[in-house]
Order: structure tokens, then sequence, then C-alpha cells
């Protein structure tokens, strides 16, 4: 067969060993530059723009700092957007929700030296406060929101209004009318603030997990499904305790995610328990690999869909500190070590290509360079996030590493390939992979993007 025409393919046997593992884990991406030390602030995933979404916060010392910043945080770099035009005024403890529809955050509320009752929405460029028509929910700050899909509005239950006062009422909002109506449920929690409330898209409704009033902080769980709150049943083991906790839904596991809070028995102590629930009632304390958070309150977690993780950033110890650490949770790959054995030859492309079978076909990732050197797998250009190294010497020594960036590499010089190859970014993809490694001649008499290919294995991922 002349290189001319096709691609030639000349089969070798490579040794390969390697060890690998998936788990449960936070990791710790460090930055120069951050929201800074804060607690108590607005954050939600921005679906359409495919990034977190902070707002405000305070640092919470001796010396109360607010703040009425924007930030995004994509992976890569957390980046100041404030706009230089208005913005809603500094605070803490307010709410905001992300409606993918019309690719709008809203915010309502908080206490910006005061308890403030004013809506907002954020389009990705700047903040509009919105005239609301009809009745506006009183003032409060320590509420909850979360955007409902289903019924395709945003619920709002609860928080503070000082003077040890709690409220105890469900409002929806129309973002699409500009729209606040109270409900009159039959059922519903107890008044309180500082709860968590999450839409769990599974069972089609929203969860409150939590909260503080004057009996002290709180465990229950409670369900909205569009008219009625409802109690969940507790059963054993059940997370202890606490308010101003982090709470979010893993649409990965299919399942909720809870870590760390504030209880109260003789003062404020903190936690860095991380919980999952699965089913309507399963509860499982997770064993958690490694480093994570120290004890906290008053941070928030959001899952990122586009990385497949959780994404939390900071926290307070009341009076004490505030944290200016971002942390990551999901089910990523330890190192792995693949070793072959072969000749060397000096002069050709070496190719690699990763094969991940998933539910929506073959996604593939492929690198490719000269000589005898290390390949480094520089993916700043594509669309991906690797969070664990991997060394590949195949025919001698050539490491492979992969570098905590993201993206989707271009294929080339492959039998046949597609005009890309994309791999989504969930964590767990690397078990049940087929990676292909091979030397490509460059044969100057080829037309273009025609090579010949020999010295070719493949080792599946187990």
């Amino acid at each position: 067969m002349p290189t001319r025409n096709r691609l030639v393919l000349t089969l070798c046997a490579v040794f390969l060993c390697m060890t690998m593992a998936s788990t449960q884990s936070w990791i710790n991406p460090t930055f120069t530059i951050d929201p800074g030390h804060r607690g108590a602030y607005a954050m939600v995933h921005d679906s359409a723009r495919g990034h977190v979404l902070l707002f405000g916060g305070q640092t919470w010392t001796t010396v109360h700092t607010l703040f009425n910043d924007t930030w995004t945080y994509d992976g890569v770099q957390w980046k100041n957007i404030t706009p230089p035009g208005t913005s809603p005024s500094p605070r803490f403890l307010s709410a905001m929700a992300h409606d993918p529809n019309r690719a709008r955050a809203v915010l309502f509320g908080g206490h910006a030296g005061s308890i403030v009752q004013d809506t907002w929405e954020w389009d990705g460029v700047s903040w509009t406060q919105i005239t609301v028509k009809g009745p506006i929910p009183p003032a409060r700050h320590g509420h909850g929101m979360a955007y409902d899909p289903i019924r395709k509005n945003i619920v709002m239950f609860g928080g503070y209004i000082g003077s040890n006062k709690y409220l105890g009422d469900t409002w929806t909002y129309d973002d699409t009318t500009s729209k606040w109506i109270q409900m009159n449920p039959s059922n519903a929690p107890s008044a309180r603030s500082n709860f968590s409330m999450v839409f769990d898209p599974t069972r089609g409704k929203t969860l409150l997990f939590g909260g503080f009033n004057n009996s002290g902080s709180l465990c229950e769980l409670w369900e909205w499904d569009g008219t009625n709150w409802a109690r969940v049943p507790q059963t054993t083991p059940w997370p202890p305790h606490r308010y101003s906790c982090a709470f979010g839904y893993d649409p990965v596991q299919r399942s909720m995610v809870l870590f760390g809070g504030v209880y109260m028995s003789s003062g404020n102590h903190y936690r860095n328990d991380t919980w999952r629930l699965s089913g309507r009632n399963t509860w499982t304390s997770l064993t958690i690999s490694g480093p994570c958070p120290s004890a906290r309150g008053y941070a928030s977690m959001v899952y990122d869909t586009r990385r497949a993780r959780f994404v939390l950033y900071g926290g307070t110890i009341i009076n004490t500190s505030s944290f200016d650490d971002t942390w990551e949770f999901g089910n990523f790959m330890n190192a792995a070590s693949l070793t072959g054995h072969g000749s060397t030859s000096p002069g050709k492309v070496r190719n690699f290509l990763i094969q991940a079978p998933r539910s929506g076909g073959l996604q593939y990732l492929m690198a490719s360079s000269f000589g005898t050197g290390p390949i480094p797998i520089d993916t700043r250009s594509l669309g991906l996030t690797f969070d664990w190294l991997m060394m590949l010497t195949v025919y001698g020594a050539f490491p492979m590493t992969f570098q905590n960036y993201r993206g989707v590499l271009t294929a080339q010089g492959l039998a046949n390939p597609p005009a890309s190859f994309a791999i989504p970014p969930a964590p767990t993809f690397w078990l049940g992979l087929t990676v292909h490694t091979a030397y490509v001649t460059l044969s100057p008499s080829a037309p273009s993007g025609v090579n010949e290919i020999s010295n070719t294995s493949s080792f599946l991922v187990k």
C-alpha cells in the first residue's frame, strides 16, 4: 500500500502497566487573583455562559466589610467583571437564582446596612434593578431562592428581619413578567433563616435543609412541589443540625451533596463534614480521601455542569476569620503511571489518541509531538480541565503530561478522523477509555494530511 494514497499501519507488541483509581474527593486549586476573604455571598452557576457567578458578601472578622463586586470562575481563573455602571448596593446574605431559559440571574434582598427588598437581574454584562409589578416581598436577609425549571419560576422562602423575628412565607417570582406572587401552602417549614435551598430535578421538587430560628439550629429536610411543602421523614444516618451550610445537586450521581455549616450549642460551632443524599431520604456520610475544606459556615457550593464538579468558595467563622480559598468536589482520578517498552525513533510524530465511550458516542483526545522529548498535553486552548497528572512512557522515555487546563483538541494524521475530537468534562469518563499510541512518519510524497502510521498499540483503562 503506497503511503501516497492511504495510511499504512504496522503493529508492534507493547507491554503496559498501569495503576489508577477514582475517588470522591476535594481539590484545592489556587489562584493569584480571587474574590478575597468573604462569606455570606450569593453564588450560582451560569449555565448559559459556562461559569460560576458570585456577587457581594462580607468579611466577617472583627471588622465587617460589605462587597458589591461581581466575579466569575471558569475553572481556570477568577475574574472581576464588576460593571462600571449600577450594581446592587454592598450587601450580605442576599439570595440569587439563575434562570437558564432567559440566561439571567435574579437577586433579591439581603443586608446592606439595613435589610432591603430590591430585585435585580444580571444578564452577563450588567445589573438592572427591576421595577416589580404588584406586591413585593418584605425586606429580609438569610432567605433562600431556587429556580424551578418545571414550573418556570423562582421560589423563595423565609429569612430574618431582625429583633429575633423570622419569616416563614413562600413566594414565587416570574422573571418574564417581573411579578412576585405570595403562595399560601397548607403546610410549610417553620419560620427560619440561613437554610440551604436547591432544586432537585430527579424528584422534580425544590429541597430545603436546616436553618436557624429561635429554637436553635435545625436539620429538617423539606420538599416544595410548586403548591405545598412536605417534610421528608428522617432516617438514620442523618446530618446533624446546622445552618449556613453548602448544599447542591449532582446531576452525574443524581443526588445531593451537603458540606459544613454552623450549629449552636453554647455558642457557634463549625462543621466540615460531607454528606450525600440519594433517593428521598437516604443520607451517607462520605469518607473523604485527602484534604478537604476546613470547618466553616456561610459558604456556598454550586455544581459546574460544564466541568462536572462542585465549586465552593470562602466562608466564615463569625468574628474570627473569613476564607479566600477555592475548593472543588467530585470523582477525580488519581495520578496514573503507564510504562511501555520498545525502540525509539527520532524524527517521527508521536500521536496519543484517547477514546472514551460515552452515551453520545465515542469521544476522543489526541496530541502530537516531534522527536524524543516530553509531550505536554496543554489543553488551555481547548474546553476541558484535567485534575490529575498522567505520566505516560511509551517506547522508552516519552513522558506525556496532562496539565490542569481545559479544552478540545483537533485531531491530525489519524485514519479517517472526524474534524475535531471533544471529551465531555465528566471526571469519571476515564474509566473504560481506550488509549491508542502510535508513531506517525511524515511522508513528503504523500498528500497533505496523509502519513504513515507505525508502532501502534492500545490499552484499556479499567
